[in-house]
Parts: structure tokens; sequence; C-alpha cells
């Protein structure tokens, strides 16, 4: 990383990434890598994206609902209180597979640390939308 990052210094804004192989894993940017250190990384070049996890009021009975885009990364979820277990993911469409040990449809939900997971919407093999319920405050959070 320290080479990549000596290279993108200077007047080169991205660099080709090759695999083991010699073949092309794709291209990255200074900004690629910031992302991947500090997270999300918002600018006047990401008008129109949406955030990937966003409060949306309270359900019936009294629990506060999020709307999460399927790639929140689980560091995201944890700022607002959903601590996931250690898995084989990083986002939020990786633990729903996880734990539905499936491909999520649409209506499927979880039960993970106190928080119901609905799935709104899929496409293609994940989940793209999904409601959060955070637990009401004195439930148990344990997985």
């Amino acid at each position: 990383v320290d080479r990549l990052l000596d290279r993108l210094s200077g007047k080169r804004t991205m660099a080709v990434v090759i695999d083991e192989y010699g073949g092309t894993a794709g291209v990255a940017t200074l900004e690629d890598i910031v992302e991947e250190v500090v997270g999300e990384v918002r600018d006047e070049h990401d008008p129109h994206e949406t955030s990937d996890l966003a409060p949306a009021g309270t359900d019936e009975e009294g629990r506060e609902l999020f709307v999460a885009d399927g790639s929140a990364r689980t560091d995201q979820l944890a700022r607002v209180g959903l601590r996931a277990p250690e898995g084989p993911y990083e986002t939020l469409a990786g633990l729903l597979a996880t734990e539905l040990g499936r491909i999520p449809a649409v209506g499927d939900w979880v039960q993970v640390a106190g928080w119901r997971l609905d799935v709104l919407d899929a496409q293609g093999r994940r989940a793209a939308r999904v409601l959060l319920h955070a637990p009401l405050p004195g439930e148990a959070t344990g997985s």
C-alpha cells in the first residue's frame, strides 16, 4: 500500500491493479485507499449518492427504525447500535445471507443481536434494502 500511495501522491490519479497471475484485477484511486482506511467519503463528485443507513422513524411498539442499503458495512451498523456477530461478511447483505444460510428474498427476516432485519428489496443475489428494527431500551441484545 505504501508504494501505491507514493505513486498516487504525484500527478497520477489512478493505478491499474495486477493480480498474482499478471491479469488486471481492477483500478485503484487515492479515494479508494482512503475509504478503505476511514470509511465512505462523500464529496462533490458523489451528489446523487444516497445514505447507506438512514433513520426511518419508529414502529408501532416504539422501536427505532432505520432503512439501510445492503451494501452498508458492519461498522456503519455499529454506529446505530447493531453489533453484528463475527462472520465471513463485511456488509448487511452478507450478514443476512449468512444468517439465513441462503440468498435473501423480499419478505425474509432475521433476529440479530436483538434487532429485527426485514428484507424490503432484493436484487440479483443480495438484499438491496433492509428495514432495521432496534430493540427497545432494556431488551436483550444478545445474538
